[in-house]
């Protein structure tokens, strides 16, 4: 069906008013519509304006192209209205009828009750909502509404509690908005764009409702729809079954049908995991370009001397990665190598060995952690298992006296430092290797992409390692660490440890705290982790601040320490150096010991509002513990303030084993990426469309086009793939600003 013209409006609509379902037209570009969505600017909208663009920004939504590529949150069924005389108790309906009567009135104690009488032609049905007094004044006698909810039945009557509503216009304002961007758009009626339909909704921020942003996203679609870059022919969508741009978006926000909804997602699912593997085949082509890497063998001598450094006899599974990394090291083509294991797996040890076999060859190492707490561990640890040795090691942080820091960047640029360990000081401009030859990564998914290519160019052609303590599920490493070879640490050295998982509520504290007692007067350690620094951001949250006062108050203020983010470098190593010692017997502190902090005496661990974590978090956090396994058992606490749905699943998956693997799995299931990728954007487009728990199938078909596509035009200079290379230059300068990378 063409779209009709402006004055033809009152003819489209379909008779019947709300009455009736209506099906989004096909639009004719606008003559005016930008080639670049992400160049025509919201607030420049007809009905928009600053203030509007200004909520808009907060929601990330600044231009065209951003709002109509973010999905709504969900899909109301609104296709059918129930009559009120066929509702059924337990079913999910959508009544639309006139407001009868309104009464709000408080109920026993200080609860609150707002009731609103809806009518239509059958019957009356009445909705409630229980300690939201204010919004008895949003409801007006006379006013027509739609409802959309559970029935149930109250003292003989259909009732709705707490549904999902739309008061709409009057008739005469629905159908002739004084608004010229209406018109041009040839807009429906807002009853016809919030009932009779799959009716999007979408995430909000104060100051914008539904009826805005239905409107808004209905205008962009009609201006700028047809006119989206499409970056792929006819053809090739055909022979993947791929939806067209202006179809996906129109089915992405208001589908005809269920079908049109999922044929939008699995368009724009798609085209999201082909521009994640375009960015990881051109990552890995750019490693590769650097040039011929330094070739470094390990003959059995050297192996010999290497092994007798290491502080314990590696792991069959150790052995598996060293030798897989021998034969990388001995190569040409720069090693790009994620290693990964459990907490306590011994990685540590296997990057110490990759970095001797390169400083006998006579090339630099770099070794990379994203917090100083795990930086100075490392540095720790590799000074003592190198005393006496002639390799010359030293530690870069942004927290050094400029002085001392100055003459280390000259050190390290005159050749006469071998193994540099450090944060992200170490990929800084002033930075300079005479020969960097290996860069190892702790920790990878703390970093993104550009700072991994930025520590690679430190020389000419290094070999990188990244190391990742949280196993990473299988469908998650296809999709987000494709550019990188694959080895797993699958055991622990020793064995595995006996850390004794708990999950309680608040009311158990008391107990708890008169546990942790027992164990100080053991002579053992323990760690009380909090969500959150200070209780500003969220009430719900304990704070480490007040926890570290309750705790001095119980067990003496000598005896407890804090440590967290926030702190300055110097007050962190000082507060770690006193429970290291042993001057300080709990540590109070947030997830900054998540990774680093190394206490053979600490047996217990209490993590208040544990439900707060991602599975992959806790299992990090409990891996602080029980490190000494001649000391028998450790204990994990998680103290929960709710254990309602999700986190009954989490925590009870959590107790019930210590392989991390399965854990990953499992909070991948019940969480999606984010917990293994972190909360920053790591140079990589994050997934709104694709979910990798269902779309293995369409991610290996990305992957194999991603591959064709490089193969023939690495840089995506063709006109066939000039809209990709516009959107992969997009992300890449976003991604480079928020990582601070130059």
């Amino acid at each position: 069906m063409d779209f009709p013209d402006a004055r033809d409006r009152l003819t489209w609509r379909r008779p019947g008013g709300i009455l009736g379902p209506v099906k989004m037209p096909p639009h004719p570009p606008s003559p005016a519509a930008a080639s670049d969505p992400f160049g025509k600017e919201l607030r420049y909208l007809p009905g928009v304006g600053p203030h509007r663009a200004e909520l808009l920004s907060r929601l990330g939504l600044r231009t065209v192209g951003e709002l109509l590529l973010s999905p709504p949150r969900r899909h109301d069924d609104r296709r059918e209205r129930a009559a009120v005389i066929d509702l059924r108790e337990g079913q999910t309906a959508t009544v639309a009828g006139r407001i009868a009567d309104v009464r709000a009135r408080r109920i026993s104690g200080f609860r609150h009750l707002v009731e609103v009488f809806v009518a239509d032609e059958t019957g009356m049905l009445a909705a409630a909502w229980f300690n939201q007094p204010w919004l008895a004044d949003k409801f007006v006698p006379g006013e027509r509404l739609i409802l959309t909810g559970k029935v149930e039945v109250w003292r003989g009557r259909a009732r709705m509690s707490s549904p999902e509503f739309e008061i709409l216009e009057s008739e005469d304002e629905a159908a002739e908005l004084p608004d010229p961007g209406r018109q041009a758009a040839c807009e429906p009626s807002y009853a016809e764009l919030a009932f009779g339909r799959l009716v999007p909704v979408y995430g909000l921020t104060e100051g914008l409702g539904q009826r805005f942003m239905r409107r808004l996203v209905w205008r962009s679609l009609a201006y700028q729809a047809d006119a989206w870059p499409e970056p792929f022919t006819k053809d090739f969508r055909l022979g993947r079954q791929l939806a067209s741009m202006p179809e996906a978006l129109r089915g992405l926000h208001f589908p005809e049908d269920p079908a049109h909804l999922a044929a939008a997602r699995r368009r724009l699912a798609y085209e999201e995991l082909l521009v994640l593997q375009l960015v990881l085949a051109q990552t890995r082509r750019r490693l590769v370009a650097q040039g011929a890497a330094g070739s470094f063998p390990v003959s059995e001598k050297l192996d010999a001397r290497i092994r007798a450094r290491l502080p314990f006899k590696l792991t069959a599974a150790q052995d598996r990665a060293v030798t897989e990394l021998c034969r990388d090291l001995a190569g040409a083509e720069p090693m790009n190598r994620l290693l990964q294991g459990d907490v306590g797996s011994g990685k540590t040890a296997v990057a110490a060995y990759a970095c001797l076999a390169v400083i006998a060859g006579r090339g630099q190492t770099a070794f990379m952690a994203p917090t100083e707490v795990l930086a100075e561990q490392h540095h720790r640890t590799l000074s003592k298992m190198l005393a006496g040795s002639q390799v010359r090691i030293a530690y870069l942080a942004g927290g050094l006296p400029a002085a001392e820091r100055r003459r280390l960047i000259a050190a390290i640029a005159a050749g006469e430092i071998d193994l540099v360990i450090g944060t992200h000081a170490v990929i800084q401009k002033e930075v300079r290797f005479r020969k960097l030859a290996l860069a190892v990564l702790d920790e990878q998914h703390k970093f993104g992409v550009e700072q991994r290519l930025a520590l690679s160019r430190k020389g000419p052609a290094p070999h990188v390692l990244v190391m990742s303590a949280t196993p990473i599920p299988r469908t998650l490493a296809q999709a987000y660490y494709a550019d990188l070879d694959l080895s797993t640490l699958t055991e622990l050295p020793g064995g595995p440890r006996k850390v004794t998982t708990r999950v309680v509520t608040p009311k158990s504290r008391e107990k708890v705290w008169a546990f942790v007692a027992r164990r100080l007067a053991a002579g053992e350690r323990a760690y009380v982790i909090y969500p959150a620094i200070a209780e500003s951001e969220r009430a719900d949250l304990a704070a480490a601040e007040t926890g570290f006062k309750e705790l001095s108050a119980r067990f003496g203020r000598a005896k407890v320490g804090l440590i967290h983010g926030r702190m300055r470098p110097d007050a962190k190593r000082a507060a770690m150096e006193r429970f290291r010692s042993g001057a300080t017997q709990v540590l109070v502190s947030t997830t900054v010991v998540e990774v680093g902090l190394d206490v053979p005496e600490a047996t217990v661990m209490v993590v208040e509002g544990a439900e707060r974590f991602g599975l992959a978090g806790l299992h990090q956090l409990r891996g602080r513990i029980g490190r000494d396994r001649a000391r028998g058992k450790a204990w994990c606490i998680c103290v929960a303030g709710s254990l309602g749905g999700e986190a009954v699943s989490r925590l009870r998956a959590l107790a019930k084993t210590d392989d991390g693997f399965k854990i990953a799995e499992e909070d991948f299931k019940l969480r999606g990426p984010g917990e293994f990728l972190g909360a920053r954007q790591h140079g990589l487009p994050e997934l709104r469309f694709a979910d990798l728990g269902s779309d293995g199938a369409l991610l290996a078909l990305a992957k194999r086009d991603a591959a064709a596509i490089v193969d023939a035009d690495p840089e995506l200079v063709a006109s066939e793939h000039r809209a990709l290379g516009e959107r992969l230059a997009r992300l890449a300068a976003e991604q480079k600003s928020r990582a601070g990378v130059a």
